[in-house]
């Protein structure tokens, strides 16, 4: 069946259904959780060597935002394209989302709050003023980008939790993405694919890597990143459902150990040329791979456990990465001391993460999802339908807010 008409615009990649995976089935891609559970992990561990010297091991652990990205178009594309078609409107869209990822966005604003507050009592220095930081907190906790903490290391646009950077531009180009929807030819799809390949390939000669957007000073360069891989993780959902017969595929423990390859591979002098290649080429071949994955039942079980602590993990890590440097400069840790340090960082990071998602960021979801169907009875099925993780990447029912 091809999907055609004036209402169907935006489908670039025509959808055939093969009799196989359509919009309409539920499915869990249990490879791309495991996969966005390793990359959440190499971004910890990335965070956690910097203070020590150590990031060389991964030199691309920040291509994983990119990642992320690429899997957020696919993942979105699969559980809401067909009904922001059809009977999801851009405003109930936008509230699943942030139902789905302000949760916990919060708590890792605050909890990084506090250690920024710990750190201007134990350093012993003066930090910005207080009316200085309470407007910082005020504006991150509304995901209001600045550039008002000027202490070394805390220059992000989101000073208390800077991966939240990456979180702005993801609501951001699902914002974008709803509102186009209907307006995006075939041809203007691709035309973006092309500009935003373009702008990868561009903006990483010009900076020698594939990075920007954490900072005021990089915020444009955000957009560079975001808008070609989460627009090619939607051409790869529409390709993957026009292309139903594309049996090949790995298992998820080879992809994974060619992720964490691709990220910690030395580059030598030409690194923008092979991070760029990576964002274009590399991930999105991951991805259709995953996506094509089932995996055996006890691998299953790791990788469903990875995704669902990927955005934990992800989103409150970082405070813990400023904790245990200060921690290693109060106890003058010696270099042959440094892996049990990060060790333990990790491993508190990991537990935080898991406990939070628990006690916090599930009930949270499940109160205001049930909030949101008492108060618009009519949306409680299409809910009930449309539960995307974005860092879990799962289609599937029962999973509140999303």
């Amino acid at each position: 069946m091809i999907i055609r008409g004036r209402h169907d615009r935006a489908v670039a990649v025509n959808i055939v259904d093969g009799g196989g995976l359509t919009r309409n089935t539920q499915h869990h891609f249990t490879a791309l959780d495991g996969l966005r559970g390793v990359a959440a992990l190499v971004v910890l561990a990335l965070h956690a060597l910097t203070p020590f010297n150590l990031d060389y091991i991964v030199p691309h652990a920040v291509l994983a935002v990119d990642f992320f990205f690429l899997l957020s178009g696919f993942v979105i594309g699969y559980a809401y394209e067909h009904r922001l078609l059809v009977n999801l409107s851009v405003k109930e869209f936008i509230r699943i989302r942030l139902i789905r990822l302000y949760p916990l966005i919060l708590v890792g604003t605050i909890f990084g709050f506090l250690v920024f507050c710990l750190k201007s009592v134990f350093e012993h220095h003066a930090a910005e003023s207080s009316l200085t930081t309470v407007v910082a907190l005020v504006c991150s906790i509304f995901m209001l980008p600045t550039s008002l903490i000027h202490d070394q290391g805390w220059e992000s646009i989101y000073p208390f939790n800077p991966p939240a950077w990456s979180l702005f531009f993801e609501i951001l180009i699902n914002v974008i993405y709803a509102l186009l929807l209907r307006k995006l030819s075939g041809r203007a799809f691709k035309a973006i694919l092309v500009f935003g390949c373009l702008v990868v390939f561009v903006q990483a000669y010009y900076l020698n890597a594939v990075t920007g957007g954490e900072t005021l000073r990089t915020i444009v360069c955000g957009f560079g990143r975001v808008v070609f891989p989460f627009f090619f993780g939607i051409f790869l959902f529409r390709w993957q459902l026009a292309h139903n017969r594309f049996r090949f595929s790995l298992p998820v423990i080879i992809l994974s150990v060619l992720l964490v390859a691709t990220l910690s591979c030395p580059s030598g002098p030409f690194k923008w040329i092979y991070e760029s290649a990576i964002v274009v080429f590399v991930f999105p071949a991951i991805v259709i791979l995953g996506a094509r994955t089932e995996p055996s039942p006890a691998v299953r079980a790791t990788c469903l456990f990875l995704g669902k602590l990927s955005y934990p993990l992800y989103i409150l890590h970082y405070p813990f990465v400023r904790l245990f440097s200060h921690l290693a400069r109060v106890l003058g840790v010696r270099s042959d001391q440094t892996w049990i340090i990060v060790s333990v960082e990790m491993i508190c990071a990991v537990v935080f993460a898991t406990i939070a998602m628990k006690v916090f960021d599930e009930p949270v979801r499940a109160w205001l999802t049930m909030r949101w169907r008492s108060a618009s009875p009519t949306q409680s099925k299409a809910l009930q339908i449309l539960d995307n993780h974005l860092t879990e990447p799962t289609v599937e029912r029962g999973l509140a807010g999303d």
